[in-house]
């Protein structure tokens, strides 16, 4: 009786401690870089939404594979969320143009969003499904092998894997990876 109790104890402590880490589309309402407020939606095909610093150099080199990404993925609404009081309107503007950016950079001055998401690096990737439920967090891909060193070939697409698993109603294998890229500042 001891072991079966113990054993639903386990249990339930799993399931509450999962239920915690649930997390959801934020319903919030940012500036973007022209000063118009937006609200995140979702898309036909799901929410990206990936945290994002002009500055950091890892942010700039993923520009082009988070456009050819919208470039695919069109039912899949994707934001750029930029986090601290660091990084002006002009900033982002300039990195958005810059670096082709297609999709909305929404400032996030007072880290509503980043606390929402609880993200702790740029750049940091969520994935939610159409219903707006988290299905993954963490890299876009493998490019980094660790801070400051860069695989020569892409092998795993992680992002892009749930986004494309999740559509075709199959379990995504891989839901959390651990960002790598710079520390948000403000914290």
């Amino acid at each position: 009786m001891k072991s079966v109790s113990f054993f639903l104890i386990l249990v339930l402590s799993a399931t509450v401690a999962r239920a915690a880490d649930t997390l959801r589309l934020p319903a919030l309402r940012l500036r973007d870089a022209q000063g118009a407020l937006q609200r995140l939606q979702p898309g036909t095909g799901g929410t990206v939404v990936v945290l994002l610093a002009p500055d950091c150099p890892l942010c700039k080199n993923y520009a082009p594979a988070l456009r050819e990404l919208q470039q695919q993925l069109p039912d899949v609404k994707i934001y750029g969320i930029v986090p601290g009081k660091a990084y002006t309107a002009a900033m982002v503007q300039e990195y958005a143009r810059q670096y082709a950016i297609p999709f909305p950079l929404l400032l996030d001055g007072g880290l509503a969003a980043a606390k929402a998401l609880k993200g702790i690096a740029t750049p940091e990737a969520f994935y939610f499904s159409p219903r707006g439920a988290l299905v993954y967090r963490g890299l876009i891909d493998d490019r980094m092998a660790g801070l400051g060193k860069k695989r020569r070939v892409v092998t795993e697409r992680y992002l892009e894997s749930a986004i494309l698993r999740n559509k075709a109603g199959l379990a995504v294998t891989n839901s959390r990876t651990e960002p790598i890229g710079c520390l948000i500042n403000d914290y």
